[in-house]
């Protein structure tokens, strides 16, 4: 079966997030009853980075602040509301570059 770009992206995702679950001890364990949208964002945020000191600081304080953010289209409309999606990065994730 020929794969295309959009197939290739869900096996990344899929593959990152299996090597997360079997990478981290304590803090996994309530990523599976989070809303979809704290999923993306604890993927996305764990991406090169050490999950237990990266990633739940973070999507606390992103649930804090955006508490009716829950499905990956509320999730995607605030994004557009920034300029660029890492703009949306920095400044509700306070995720930079290194």
């Amino acid at each position: 079966m020929h794969k295309n770009r959009f197939t290739d992206n869900i096996d990344t995702i899929a593959s990152t997030m299996k090597w997360v679950c079997s990478n981290v001890t304590h803090e996994i364990d309530s990523i599976y009853s989070k809303p979809p949208a704290q999923k993306v964002i604890a993927c996305v945020l764990s991406l090169g980075s050490n999950y237990e000191r990266v990633v739940p600081k973070r999507l606390r304080k992103f649930e804090e602040n955006h508490p009716d953010v829950n499905s990956i289209a509320e999730l995607e409309k605030l994004i557009a509301g920034y300029s660029t999606p890492y703009e949306f990065l920095v400044k509700e994730l306070d995720h930079k570059k290194n």
